[in-house]
């Protein structure tokens, strides 16, 4: 079994240029009163030491002054690709529609209020380039809130460093609330993405954990220990934020956590990418997870109970 110096003993941390494409895709909806934050977010885009990259903005159906303060960025960096839809199609939709329109060998999801390092690329294109078993790669990350003030700093060292950790071990981690679903926003090889999303994504709580489960079990995960990115999280929960959106919607439905419990291992059970016999090897992890949500699922059966 390879170690972990077996795997970065040939890795070189000088400057790797290649020209393989990276698409970056950016979501939006409604960002005008959060412009100054976009604005961070493109910014620190644009500033990246790799070069070749392009930059998809896809504007959901914006009813503000979204489309103009695209458009002046198109207008002024030719990477930048910007698409507006006519109608609202959802926030997951327009991931999709993101990954869909990607043209580079490589993909990074990126949102309208995070930041990244200007070495964000190029530090975690060296690795996949160098090591054709890895389809993901991440950097440690600072977490901060919407106020400004910090929240944590996630280094992907020791135990989080998951280069030379076996699948079960990773997959385990990410079902008991690690930060490592966190690679969701890393640098993907695009095809590999892409099968990870050819079909719907799930429709419950955490659906991005419940993709992270499932891409745990069917990659190794690179850890890259330099900080490369910075993610906004805001004090007001999911739950209020999203209230009118679909993602928002999941947290009313009947069940929903217990929803959550059971599609966490059932989506790695109907993954195309997950081999059989790791299919089977996570149930454990699964049962565990699901023995430690016992009083929330309890919770929503007595609810249930009592409304009937």
């Amino acid at each position: 079994m390879s170690t972990k110096n077996d795997v970065r003993k040939n890795i070189s941390y000088k400057m790797y240029m290649k020209d393989a494409l990276v698409t970056i895709g950016l979501p939006v909806y409604n960002v005008s009163p959060r412009e100054a934050w976009f604005r961070r977010a493109i910014g620190s885009l644009l500033v990246q030491t790799y070069p070749h990259f392009e930059l998809i903005i896809a504007d959901d159906g914006s009813i503000d002054e979204t489309s103009l303060i695209c458009k002046e960025y198109a207008d002024r960096d030719n990477r930048i690709r910007y698409i507006r839809h006519e109608k609202n199609q959802g926030q997951l939709a327009n991931i999709y529609f993101v990954l869909r329109a990607a043209k580079g060998k490589y993909f990074m999801l990126a949102s309208d209020d995070d930041i990244w390092e200007p070495h964000f690329i190029e530090k975690l294109i060296e690795p996949l380039e160098k090591n054709p078993q890895y389809h993901v790669a991440m950097g440690s990350f600072d977490r901060f809130y919407d106020d400004g003030s910090p929240k944590d700093r996630i280094i992907l060292q020791n135990d989080l460093d998951c280069t030379c950790q076996n699948h079960l071990a990773v997959h385990k981690k990410i079902l008991f609330d690690a930060p490592l679903h966190i690679y969701l926003y890393g640098l993907f090889r695009t095809p590999f993405l892409r099968k990870i999303f050819s079909r719907p994504a799930p429709r419950c709580l955490r659906w991005d954990r419940v993709v992270m489960a499932e891409i745990a079990l069917a990659t190794p995960f690179f850890s890259v220990p330099e900080r490369v990115f910075l993610k906004q999280y805001n004090r007001v929960s999911s739950r209020v934020r999203y209230a009118g959106q679909q993602i928002g919607k999941m947290y009313y439905v009947p069940f929903a956590y217990t929803r959550y419990v059971g599609m966490i291992g059932w989506w790695v059970l109907t993954s195309r990418m997950v081999p059989l016999h790791r299919k089977l090897l996570q149930l454990p992890n699964w049962a565990l997870f699901a023995w430690s949500g016992k009083r929330g699922i309890f919770r929503e059966i007595m609810k249930a109970l009592s409304v009937s």
